[in-house]
């Protein structure tokens, strides 16, 4: 008899036994063997069940229901086994109950349920100290802490930068993205106030502090301006006193904002000399990030802003930018921190006005904007390890990708900083196309295979030269697909009894179209930079075994059915689809046929028994088997492979399908063919190996060569009085297969 345990946890329920006592639930009888629960749901409570069967592991079922001052029944299953159940409760509800977010993580409530397999009640249903909403957005399993897979938990570091977890959600960076660290832009200010003359002929009057972590130093005026979040562009004081770090104040991870230094002076003139005084507010800046293996390089802005205020009357001239330059900074290898930067003010000064300097220091980049990772491509690591370039890797366009553009943005700039002729422009694009209508945006065209640098530089100021500032290599790959050496002799043979196309025992007559030679194939890598065999040209790292599943991962091969359909053991790889069509018109009995997978379906006059995959970059006929290969995916070195072999920058792949029919198979006078369509094609996995799999991993890179083998055969009687196959318009070649007279 199966056996129910009811309780009702209220420690459980977010309202904590709090206002109206829950009655307790009761197990009744319902149809036949089943069970149904009942309780009285409370007006204002939303409910959810329960279910375990070792009071370890506890599920929610797909169920929540609302409280409305009257008694809920639902069934709960038959009397089979033994199952625990338990009603939780919240004083939390919604219109809409499933897609409701009762603990706020980002998750609907039905979803975690049914979809995640999370606590519906708990923000963190693996007390990691994760949220799960964070734990699905990242690629990671909110139900593990760390105990299975170790990447999963707070201190797991999945992208091997140095980071937790818990540090890159704290710096709002991605967990499984090594070129996203969270930096931090550090820094301490120190004061300066007194005198000073224009003439050279008079001593200067200036009282320095020293650099000190005393937070009375700092003024109003010291300012951090998040410049990346436009909707918060105005600038915004520090209050007067802020907590220190032990090397100096943490201002803000680098992708929300810059810090700036300020100089404020008032100028008199005495007899005829321009006096200077006031203060200034210097600032020492470095970024502070976690320890890694190798060096990381972090180019930053720095502008020098000017404006004027005249004391009589009060009138505040524009800003302008009387200085830009760009400032690398290194963090060694295994180190935390950069060198240190010092942002000096410099200024002229004119009796009646006050000058005020501005230097701020921030952080510009160029990134694909959302829709292209996953989608177009994806940013492929560096095969550089010291300063490495960043790389984003997309085909060229295709029927299935048609987008014309790879789109790019500028971060940590405003649109008036790099938009061509404003009068604040300070940097501008180089390379690529100009985006319509926004200046943060420049797209490279998908319609020819190359590599383009886009750049962003400073601009140029009387006679200095521009300096790079951000730069992203789009490359837009391809291949050159040609059929190098096809069936040079190809025969029908008529096979003895018993031959290897038939059973044993079988009449003579069976026929074969078989090759004495192979189809070769070739693909040429373009540009054929990206496979250059230069080691200190930085370029995508597309060396080594692939990391991703191809996309007929776990299919059978029809034919080898021990065999997969689809594999891949490199990076690059060759495969292919195949379309095989039989032809049956005279209805040949089931009876007949051998127990192969492409005679399944007969008699039927015309029966597509294997058709070509829907994803125009799976392979259904590229099963992996020992002994010589029949591809070579490694463009980086020349092969001399008996069939396979190439120069570096190809690769290359052969095939020589055999078809047949058994003399068993025949009924007098009956006409039979069987027709196999191939498309030959190359493809690359696309992956910056720490984004989530859903997304396209891996893209076509080549047209498909067509090429067909159609074995077509009439079963009749030789002059002998034997009963065989004659042929019938067999034929092998480019192309698609088109039966004569049809």
């Amino acid at each position: 008899m199966k056996r129910v345990l009811l309780s009702l946890l209220g420690a459980l329920a977010l309202a904590h036994g709090q206002g109206t006592p829950q009655p307790q639930p009761e197990v009744l009888r319902g149809v036949g063997t089943s069970l149904n629960l009942r309780w009285h749901g409370v007006a204002g409570r939303s409910y959810f069940i329960q279910v375990t069967d070792d009071l370890k592991s506890w599920h929610f079922a797909p169920l929540i229901e609302a409280g409305n001052d009257e008694d809920i029944e639902h069934e709960i299953g038959s009397l089979k086994g033994r199952e625990f159940l338990r009603l939780v409760y919240t004083d939390q509800t919604a219109v809409d109950l499933d897609t409701a977010d009762f603990d706020g993580d980002g998750l609907g409530n039905l979803a975690e349920i049914t979809v995640h397999f999370t606590n519906p009640l708990k923000i963190d249903s693996d007390h990691d100290g994760l949220d799960d909403g964070w734990e699905i957005d990242n690629d990671l399993d909110p139900n593990d802490d760390g105990s299975i897979n170790p990447d999963n938990g707070g201190s797991g570091d999945p992208d091997c930068d140095g980071s937790t977890n818990l540090d890159e959600k704290a710096g709002k960076t991605k967990p499984k993205v090594d070129q996203d660290f969270p930096l931090q832009l550090n820094y301490i200010i120190r004061n300066a106030s007194g005198q000073t003359m224009t003439d050279d002929d008079v001593n200067t009057s200036i009282t320095l502090n020293d650099w000190t972590g005393d937070s009375s130093t700092l003024e109003s005026e010291v300012v951090l301006s998040p410049i990346l979040l436009s909707s918060k562009a105005a600038t915004m004081p520090f209050p007067g006193t802020i907590p220190r770090a032990a090397s100096g104040l943490v201002v803000t991870n680098l992708e929300h904002g810059s810090v700036r230094s300020l100089m404020n002076f008032s100028g008199t003139t005495v007899d005829g000399k321009i006096f200077a005084s006031g203060y200034t507010s210097e600032a020492k800046a470095w970024v502070r990030g976690p320890a890694t293996p190798n060096p990381r390089t972090i180019r930053m802005l720095r502008v020098t802003e000017d404006t004027s205020i005249s004391l009589t009357p009060p009138v505040i001239e524009d800003r302008a930018y009387s200085d830009v330059k760009v400032v690398t900074l290194t963090i060694p290898a295994n180190a935390e921190e950069s060198d240190g930067f010092e942002l000096a003010s410099a200024t002229t000064y004119i009796s009646g006005v006050r000058q005020r300097q501005f230097i701020t220091l921030s952080e510009v980049k160029i990134k694909p904007v959302e829709g292209m990772v996953g989608v177009l491509g994806d940013m492929v690591p560096s095969n550089q390890t010291t300063d490495p370039e960043l790389h984003f890797v997309t085909p060229k366009e295709s029927a299935e990708i048609a987008e014309d553009y790879v789109t790019l943005e500028a971060t940590g700039l405003f649109p008036d900083e790099i938009a061509p002729g404003t009068p604040k422009q300070i940097v501008a694009w180089e390379g690529g196309e100009e985006f319509p209508n926004d200046p943060l945006k420049r797209r490279v065209k998908r319609d020819q295979t190359w590599k383009n640098t886009v750049k962003i530089i400073t601009r140029p100021r009387g006679e200095e030269e521009a300096e790079d500032l951000a730069k992203l290599n789009v490359w837009v790959v391809w291949s050159t697909a040609e059929i190098v050496s096809p069936y040079q002799n190809v025969s029908f043979t008529f096979v003895g009894s018993p031959g290897p196309l038939d059973f044993p025992g079988a009449t003579y007559g069976g026929l074969a179209l078989q090759p004495n030679s192979y189809w070769r194939f070739k693909f040429t890598i373009q540009p054929a930079e990206i496979v250059s065999l230069n080691t200190a040209a930085d370029r995508p790292d597309f060396s080594g075994e692939n990391i991703t599943p191809v996309p007929g991962e776990g299919k059978m091969h029809f034919f080898n059915t021990d065999e997969p359909a689809d594999h891949a053991q490199l990076k690059w790889d060759l495969t292919r689809m195949i379309q095989v069509k039989i032809l049956n018109p005279q209805d040949i009995p089931k009876g007949n046929f051998p127990n192969l997978y492409t005679f399944r379906n007969q008699p039927q006059k015309v029966d597509i028994a294997v058709p070509f995959p829907l994803n125009p970059v799976e392979g259904n006929d590229d099963p992996s088997k020992p002994g010589p290969q029949d591809e070579d995916g490694n463009p980086y070195a020349a092969s001399q492979a008996l069939g396979t072999a190439h120069d570096a920058g190809a690769i290359t792949s052969v095939d020589g399908p055999v078809f047949g029919f058994q003399s068993s198979i025949g009924v007098p006078g009956a006409f039979l063919a069987q027709i196999a369509d191939f498309r030959e094609f190359a493809r690359l996995e696309i992956h910056s190996g720490k984004r989530s799999v859903e997304n396209p991993s891996w893209f076509r890179i080549s047209d498909y060569i067509l090429w067909h083998h159609a074995i077509a055969a009439i079963y009749g009687t030789n002059p002998a009085g034997n009963r065989i196959w004659a042929d019938a318009g067999s034929h092998f070649g480019e192309g698609v297969f088109v039966i004569p007279g049809n």
